[in-house]
């Protein structure tokens, strides 16, 4: 059971959900760390004041070109308290995370877990079925001897017959059971469900 357990917590869909989830999660922690950080920001441009009528092209670059820089520094004091209440709130996404990834993986472990003891205890019932089957058939014939015989009434065979009937019920939905059961379990394995 607990190599099933482990093949389950690797391949299933609602584990790989819960591992990419963490991973976003830590992604939007990355993203917003560099918010509290000073940011230095440096601006350019180059432009000319050229005129159609006014000379030659390149004589105007030459005389009228400028080419302004700039350097800004932001150190983030106000709204610090914003940004890292947005850190805070990404580490407790985090933490949010791994909780949901951890309950699935032991919801997934106690569905197995169930699988497995409902294969076991539908082996149990049909063996327990088989044999109630054959004593009430015994006891049938019995009662149906006893009957030609004329030491029993029609009402007594009829009830065991009634009887008789009703085992053979239990053990043919016993007889499938397992099947079911089986198909469960493997497909928690990672196999494909095969109906025979």
């Amino acid at each position: 059971m607990s190599e099933v357990q482990n093949m389950a917590q690797n391949q299933r869909p609602e584990v790989k959900y819960g591992e990419l989830n963490i991973e976003n999660s830590k992604t939007n922690l990355k993203m917003a760390q560099p918010s509290i950080l000073p940011t230095l920001s440096l601006t350019g441009s180059i432009s000319s004041n050229y005129a159609y009528n006014n000379g030659n092209y390149f004589n105007q670059l030459g005389n009228n070109f400028f080419l302004p820089i700039g350097l800004s520094l932001g150190i983030p004091i106000y709204n610090n308290r914003i940004y890292r209440t947005a850190i805070e709130k990404s580490k407790i996404e985090i933490q949010q995370a791994n909780l949901d990834l951890l309950n699935t993986k032991t919801v997934l472990n106690q569905q197995i877990e169930q699988a497995y003891i409902s294969l076991q205890n539908s082996f149990s019932q049909y063996e327990s079925a088989s044999r109630q089957m054959d004593l009430n058939k015994q006891s049938y014939d019995i009662v149906t001897a006893q009957m030609k015989l004329g030491s029993i009434d029609y009402v007594q065979l009829q009830q065991q017959r009634l009887t008789y009937i009703q085992s053979i019920q239990n053990f043919l939905q016993a007889k499938y059971s397992p099947v079911l059961n089986e198909q469960i379990y493997e497909f928690y394995a990672g196999n494909p469900i095969n109906i025979r």
